[in-house]
């Protein structure tokens, strides 16, 4: 690659790229980096770009001299990234890589952009705000959040007696890719990549109302005390009234309102797709995609929307490279902490429950190191369940498979070594004697004791 005199090749030891004398072929310098694979070394005037070990981009800046990761995306076989219009082109690429996005992206200059937000202003009361909402009774067999409760069991109390018979089925009028349902007071709650958060009546089959949100939802409504929640691919939260769907108020996660094509859907940068996980009379859940563009951790009263803790400063744990925590996946409590899947950079992450202080590792070097599926829940309060499906791809995507794993509580670090369970994208279940979990649709399921996970 020739750029502005100098001429740079992958030709040095383990194929680190080398600055050379275009004239004589002398090695003027070692530039620190090393092109992986078939993926071109690419540059623009001012940067070098190249697929990065053990997996990623490298940004190299020729100003400063400075390399940087970014483990989000790597450069597509042959091509490499494209410098054109003011913009990096990236992709498409499609790959059982350890990389948090597939396909395409473009990226442009972050200029002034200020990442720190302000916890004022971002509230909207809707009409219900006033009103008296009535809880109704809480029932230990409702299925109010996803997978049944804050620990993500995937388990109930109830016991199913006799067969099993359909009594009613819902087609909808346009194909669209569902969340997960939740149930609460004869009612269950469900909504989807078109928006819409659904109400229907658990005995009847009847829709019974239907709320249009302003971007793509990806995870599993919530049911607290008469009152629905859901996180938007507009940036925003919304608390609802279980009975009507009324607004009840509204929340802006998203630092500022910036939107653009997410999958062939029109999304903020900062989706709200952590769901929103009620716990003791607050909500928590996170707004971003990568961690370079920010991300944002709320815990708002549940019944007012008003800001008990805001954690804007993980997405850059380290502010130079911006790396750090990713908004890509699922939210469950325990010990005291807010645990999240934090994509392939640091997951699962904790933070203090009470003040949103961070209790994690740091980033390193921003390559990509940890287990980057989506699902989270604990069990017994003594571990994390972590990973399965990489929650940017396609349901049919057989090319990511996955794998989770269950990590220690105890100890001093957060959090503890981890210890694999099953390969795929299907989430264990688990009570209080033991987990089951199959590698596959087709494979039998296998029962682990407490004891066997504790050997």
């Amino acid at each position: 690659l020739y750029v502005n005199g100098d001429l740079f090749v992958g030709i040095g030891e383990e194929g680190e790229t080398l600055k050379l004398n275009p004239e004589t072929g002398d090695t003027l310098k070692e530039m620190g980096f090393g092109k992986r694979s078939c993926a071109r070394l690419t540059g623009t005037p001012y940067q070098l770009f190249c697929r990065a070990e053990p997996e990623g981009s490298v940004f190299y800046d020729r100003i400063q001299d400075k390399v940087r990761y970014n483990g989000a995306f790597r450069p597509a076989c042959n091509d490499g990234v494209i410098g054109a219009n003011g913009l990096l082109y990236i992709g498409p690429w499609l790959c059982d890589c350890n990389l948090s996005l597939m396909g395409s992206a473009a990226l442009t200059s972050a200029g002034d952009f200020v990442f720190s937000v302000s916890p004022e202003g971002r509230l909207t009361k809707g009409n219900a705000y006033d009103r008296e909402i009535q809880a109704g009774q809480a029932d230990p067999s409702d299925w109010s959040q996803y997978r049944g409760n804050v620990k993500r069991t995937g388990t109930t109390p109830v016991w199913l007696r006799g067969g099993i018979d359909l009594v009613w089925q819902y087609q909808p009028e346009f194909e669209f890719e569902p969340t997960a349902p939740v149930s609460a007071g004869g009612k269950f709650f469900y909504a989807g990549d078109d928006g819409k958060v659904r109400c229907v009546n658990a005995f009847t089959g009847e829709m019974e109302w239907i709320y249009r949100t302003a971007g793509p939802i990806k995870a599993a409504p919530s049911v607290w005390e008469g009152r629905v929640y859901v996180g938007s691919g507009d940036g925003h939260v919304y608390c609802l009234t279980a009975n009507t769907g009324e607004l009840i108020w509204k929340f802006k996660a998203a630092p500022v309102g910036r939107r653009m094509m997410v999958y062939d859907r029109l999304a903020s940068t900062w989706p709200v797709n952590t769901g929103v996980l009620i716990h003791e009379g607050k909500t928590y859940f996170g707004a971003g995609i990568i961690d370079y563009d920010g991300t944002y951790v709320y815990a708002l009263d549940a019944k007012t929307g008003e800001v008990r803790w805001l954690n804007d400063k993980t997405g850059h744990l380290d502010e130079d490279s911006r790396k750090g925590v990713s908004a890509q996946g699922f939210l469950t409590v325990a010990d005291g902490k807010l645990w999240m899947a934090g994509g392939n950079v640091l997951s699962p992450v904790a933070y203090d429950l009470e003040t949103g202080e961070y209790l994690g590792k740091q980033p390193g070097d921003g390559t990509p190191d940890a287990n980057r599926g989506e699902e989270i829940g604990v069990y017994k309060n003594k571990y994390i369940i972590q990973g399965g499906r990489l929650q940017y791809s396609a349901a049919k995507n057989v090319v990511n498979p996955g794998y989770f794993a269950a990590f220690s509580m105890s100890g001093s670090e957060i959090p503890g070594p981890e210890r694999r369970l099953n390969q795929g994208k299907i989430p264990p279940v688990w009570d209080d004697y033991g987990l089951y979990f199959t590698d596959g649709i087709n494979l039998p399921p296998t029962y682990w004791s407490s004891e066997d996970l504790l050997k």
